[in-house]
C-alpha cells in the first residue's frame, strides 16, 4: 500500500501511477494489445521491404537501370541477403521454428509478405513461443529472428568494423590513390 500520492508502481511493461489514497479497494487490470504488436511487425516488414527495394534499384547493373554510386556493389547486395536470411532462417530456441509458420513469408521475387491474422492468431495462441522466436531476450548474440536482424544490419554498418563501411574506406583509399 503506497504511503501518500502520487505514487508509481511498477511491474514489466506496466506503468501504474496512484494519484489518490481511498479506503474503497480498487482492481487494476491490464491485457495485451495484439493488434498493435501485429501493427508494429508490420512496419518492420514494410521498412525490411522498403530497404529490399531500395538495394535493388541503387545496386541495379544492368540496361536501363539508373546510374548510381552503388551500382553492381557485391557488398551491398550482400547486406540485402544477409537481413533478409536472418529474419527468415529456421529459429531452433523456440516450436514455432520459423517466421514463415506465424505469417511473415519471403516472396520468389526477395519481397516479404506479412498476415496479420495469422501472426495474431499465433500471438493470442503462444505469447511465450512468439516471444523466442523473435528475441532471445539476450543484450547480444540473440538468437531469435530479430536479434538476427540486428545483427546482420549492425555486421554491414557498424563503423570501422562493418563490411559496407570498410568497402566504402577502401573504394576512398582507391580514389585518393
Amino acid at each position: 500500500t503506497p504511503e501518500g500520492a502520487p505514487h508509481t508502481l511498477w511491474a514489466p511493461g506496466v506503468d501504474v501511477t496512484v494519484n489518490s489514497l481511498t479506503d474503497t479497494p480498487v482492481t487494476v487490470s491490464t491485457e495485451h494489445d495484439y493488434d498493435a504488436v501485429a501493427a508494429k511487425v508490420e512496419a518492420l516488414v514494410t521498412k525490411l521491404n522498403d530497404v529490399q527495394a531500395r538495394i535493388a534499384k541503387s545496386t541495379a547493373n544492368g540496361p536501363g537501370a539508373a546510374r548510381s554510386v552503388l551500382q553492381g556493389s557485391r557488398e551491398t547486395r550482400r547486406a540485402a541477403e544477409a537481413i533478409r536470411g536472418a529474419l527468415v532462417a529456421p529459429v531452433d530456441e523456440s516450436t514455432l521454428t520459423s517466421v514463415g509458420l506465424v505469417g511473415i513469408e519471403l516472396t520468389k521475387d526477395g519481397t516479404l509478405t506479412f498476415d496479420k491474422a495469422k501472426f495474431t492468431e499465433a500471438l493470442k495462441s503462444n505469447p511465450t513461443e512468439m516471444a523466442k522466436l523473435f528475441t532471445s531476450g539476450a543484450t547480444s548474440g540473440g538468437t531469435g529472428a530479430l536479434d538476427r536482424v540486428v545483427a546482420a544490419i549492425d555486421g554491414a554498418t557498424k563503423v570501422g568494423e562493418g563490411y559496407l563501411y570498410t568497402a566504402a574506406e577502401a573504394n576512398d583509399k582507391r580514389i585518393d590513390d
